[in-house]
């Protein structure tokens, strides 16, 4: 046998072998694995950090609580830490490994604590708050292209900041003082109910739909191509424009 027929079937041999591969891959991912739940250690936190993609579900209750749950090697590849009063969700790192092993199915995670006042989700997937939360102060930040969404908040002072691609979503909060900031591609849309001062800040390209029930002061900050749509009540309204982007005010109405 010649040196090029040597060389063809070498080829032949690696095309073969690469296709056995991709093909037990796609059966692995194919098929239905069975899912696990297997509650976490945790002590007390109020604050809670995403840096893997996953669906986390929070409810607030009086017992502290933390569940994973997926298929066995979606279980094992997430990580629960704490940082001070901080729960940290993040993958497991393998020795050698400079980056984490991408997992073919997300988890869910199941949170409770007493309190929540900080949530800083930085990746894919979901966070979701079931319930009212009642709590003094919350902050939200979402860095990633997932979404987040609140039900009904109770709290004095509200602070969403939005730098990713993904959805912030905020059904009902009443409150005291608010700060809403769009700085990417993203869509921000909260339901405000007897704030005294609001500042709504975009410098992005995403749209930002706020609705204020019965409110006072609100300040407006267009910087970006984006888009304001302020819809309700509001006693005051001030505005500052500069980018090529819009605020709509026609649903708009002022109160004395």
């Amino acid at each position: 046998m010649n040196r090029i027929s040597v060389l063809y079937g070498m080829l032949a041999l690696g095309a073969c072998l690469v296709c056995v591969s991709c093909g037990n891959v796609w059966k692995s991912r194919d098929q239905k694995e069975p899912v696990v739940t297997v509650e976490r250690k945790v002590r007390y936190f109020s604050k809670i950090e995403v840096e893997y993609p996953c669906d986390v579900i929070f409810a607030q209750s009086d017992s502290l609580y933390v569940s994973v749950s997926g298929t066995r090697d979606a279980v094992n590849g997430i990580v629960t830490v704490h940082d001070g009063d901080r729960l940290v969700i993040r993958p497991k790192m393998l020795p050698g490994m400079l980056l984490p092993a991408r997992l073919s199915s997300v988890a869910n995670i199941y949170v409770s604590s007493p309190d929540l006042t900080d949530v800083m989700f930085k990746t894919a997937g979901s966070f979701r708050v079931t319930g009212p939360l009642d709590t003094d102060t919350l902050r939200v930040r979402l860095t990633g292209s997932g979404d987040v969404w609140f039900g009904r908040i109770v709290c004095d002072a509200l602070s969403v900041e939005l730098e990713g691609s993904g959805n912030v979503s905020i059904d009902s909060v009443r409150g005291v003082n608010s700060y809403v900031s769009l700085l990417g591609a993203g869509n921000v849309k909260v339901r405000q109910y007897k704030f005294a001062d609001s500042h709504l800040r975009l410098m992005g390209v995403g749209d930002m739909d706020a609705t204020f029930e019965d409110c006072n002061r609100v300040e407006c900050e267009l910087m970006g191509v984006g888009n304001m749509n302020l819809r309700g009540t509001v006693r005051s309204l001030s505005q500052n424009k500069k980018g090529t982007g819009s605020i709509n005010i026609d649903e708009l109405r002022f109160s004395h």
